[in-house]
């Protein structure tokens, strides 16, 4: 039987990537929007519970992808982020759920306190920041339902604007002054879309890490690529990021990968194969 997936915040960065692979995997999308249109739900999860919308389905699977997950607003718009990210998961499960619908949330490396590497699902949860306290209390009402917590770190993809529009200052000779204490542990969009995919197939449940294999600073990972580019890499200087930009005194986001995903199946690899296999959407930068 096909399997019924309501993807909350089907039109988010992973929300619309997932949907278009897992409708080719067999499973059967429903999605929210914030966006009223014709094809999916009209839900804000800020919204209290009794304006939210009936959906008349028993849902196999609820994926979580709508969520505040930048620092600055969780620290800034405290209230207003904490009832998008706990109480709309706390109204997910009391609306939609049923007995046997496994509920996913994706969680971040912000629990931890940043201080060490490749910690564990079994490491104590140490937030530093709103947005690691907002989320542990999240996963904790997703645990207590009996569904799972992926804490992934960043997809390299959701970067890529970033890094593009500094390569182009750089094509220009422009400098630029890059954050050398925010670390990134890559991941391929294409695996972490892969991985949703199996642990919606096999119905896991608790909580697993999908890391990349290293930590990279913004400033190594620039360099990295004006190097591979032949361009001017002295123009490229660090810069410290005050902690209510970084989120934390301590910058470690390589989690221990959990074994579901720590086989030859999952493509993982190190920064410098994800910017040398992806150089050509920099290259097509240069006018």
């Amino acid at each position: 039987m096909k399997k019924k997936v309501l993807i909350v915040g089907i039109n988010s960065f992973i929300g619309k990537n997932f949907a278009k692979v897992a409708k080719k995997s067999g499973f059967i999308i429903y999605g929210t929007s914030r966006k009223k249109g014709k094809k999916n739900i009209f839900l804000d999860l800020s919204w209290p519970l009794n304006k939210w919308p009936e959906i008349n389905y028993k849902f196999d699977c609820i994926l979580i992808c709508a969520s505040e997950s930048k620092i600055k607003n969780c620290q800034k718009q405290k209230n207003k982020t904490y009832k998008v990210n706990v109480l709309g998961t706390k109204n997910i499960i009391k609306k939609y759920k049923s007995e046997k619908t496994q509920t996913i949330l994706i969680s971040t490396s912000h629990v931890f306190n940043g201080k060490k590497k490749f910690v564990s699902v079994n490491t104590t949860p140490k937030p530093q920041n709103n947005l690691g306290k907002q989320k542990l209390e999240a996963e904790n009402i997703i645990l207590n339902n009996h569904g799972l917590v992926i804490r992934a770190t960043k997809i390299y993809e959701s970067t890529l604007n970033l890094f593009k529009n500094w390569v182009i200052k750089l094509y220009n000779n422009k400098k630029i002054k890059v954050f050398s204490n925010l670390q990134v542990s890559f991941i391929p969009l294409e695996t972490f879309i892969k991985a949703l995919v199996v642990v919606i197939r096999e119905n896991h449940r608790g909580i697993l890490h999908l890391s990349g294999p290293e930590d990279k600073s913004y400033y190594e990972i620039l360099k990295l690529i004006s190097k591979k580019l032949n361009l001017n890499s002295n123009l490229v200087r660090p810069t410290t990021g005050s902690r209510d930009k970084i989120g934390r005194k301590h910058s470690n986001t390589v989690m221990k990968i959990s074994k579901p995903f720590s086989n030859e199946k999952f493509y993982l690899p190190s920064t410098d194969k994800i910017i040398s296999k992806n150089i050509n959407a920099f290259k097509k930068l240069k006018k």
